[in-house]
């Protein structure tokens, strides 16, 4: 707020998608779509703001909810419903097969227990390095990784 008068935010959203062909237009894939999404939900973050400290504005908020506008549109790109109204066949106008539709919304949750699982290893090696002294985090991550996982670190590896 200037004067009394509120000052519009200002925002700008710069994608990387592919561009077209002379041969075929720009098509994006389910994750460009979904990244596009992600990120107009900061766009729509900023510009949605309203604050007396400009500091306060849009992105700049705690850790924690910065990524709630971005997740919620995100998750848009996940509804039957909203797919049907975005997705067609470039050439023919057909809409997605139901088929096509069910594997990509199956395909959401494919790798969810060991990504999950990959977060409880990755908190276990942090609480295990952080409550002794010293630790040798190369053989601690690999004990970790066989004990919660069942699946030996790569030797020569260390990602701490």
């Amino acid at each position: 707020v200037l004067g009394g008068r509120r000052i519009p935010p200002v925002a700008a959203m710069v994608c990387n998608f592919p561009k077209p062909t002379a041969e075929s237009p720009a098509l994006l894939t389910h994750r460009d779509v979904e990244t596009f999404f992600h990120e107009f939900g900061h766009v729509m973050h900023q510009l949605c703001s309203t604050v007396e400290l400009e500091m306060f504005a849009g992105t700049r908020v705690e850790r924690d909810f910065v990524e709630a506008p971005s997740q919620m549109l995100e998750n848009w790109c996940w509804k039957p419903e909203a797919l049907a109204r975005m997705s067609r066949h470039h050439e023919t106008g057909e809409p997605i097969p139901d088929e096509l539709l069910n594997a990509l919304l199956a395909s959401r949750t494919a790798n969810a227990g060991i990504l999950n699982m990959r977060q409880i290893v990755l908190a276990t090696f942090d609480q295990r390095i952080h409550s002794v002294g010293e630790a040798d985090t190369a053989a601690v991550l690999a004990e970790v990784t066989a004990e919660l996982m069942r699946i030996p670190a790569t030797p020569g590896t260390n990602m701490a």
